[in-house]
């Protein structure tokens, strides 16, 4: 009986997901994304249920399916960066799909054109968690 319900459960929580359009922290007609996030709860704490590595009623999707994902997920997290006076004029040059293990890597430098030298920052992170693996800076 419990599994029952909560098979329903979770399928209605997947059409639910699946049947809304846009991203849930997109602007809503007119608002901007700082009055979308006045109306997002947001808490600090201590999360209650540490159960990281249980795999029961853990949906298996990939969270970075393709390079459109890639893309936003990469630019958020660089543009934290830059909010930090990091990288400032640097911008999104390359984006790799390491197929084997299924890794995208992100890159950004400085274009300053063929013969100038400039070392680039690079973003690696999971095709199937998003999980951020490493941030590195090389030549």
């Amino acid at each position: 009986m419990n599994k029952a319900i909560l098979s329903i459960f979770i399928l209605g929580l997947l059409l639910i997901i699946t049947g809304c359009k846009g991203d849930i922290m997109e602007p809503k007609g007119n608002q901007s994304s700082e009055e979308v996030l006045k109306e997002v709860n947001f808490e600090k704490g201590i999360f209650e249920y540490k159960d990281w590595d249980e795999e029961e009623c853990t949906l298996k999707v990939d969270a970075v399916p393709d390079k459109e994902t890639a893309v936003s997920i990469a630019d958020i997290i660089f543009k934290s960066m830059q909010k930090e006076g990091r990288f400032k004029n640097y911008t999104m040059q390359r984006i790799f799909y390491d197929e084997e293990d299924e890794i995208w890597i992100v890159s950004f430098w400085e274009d300053k054109g063929i013969d100038y030298d400039v070392p680039d920052c690079n973003i690696a992170f999971r095709k199937s968690d998003a999980k951020v693996l490493r941030v590195w800076v090389g030549e």
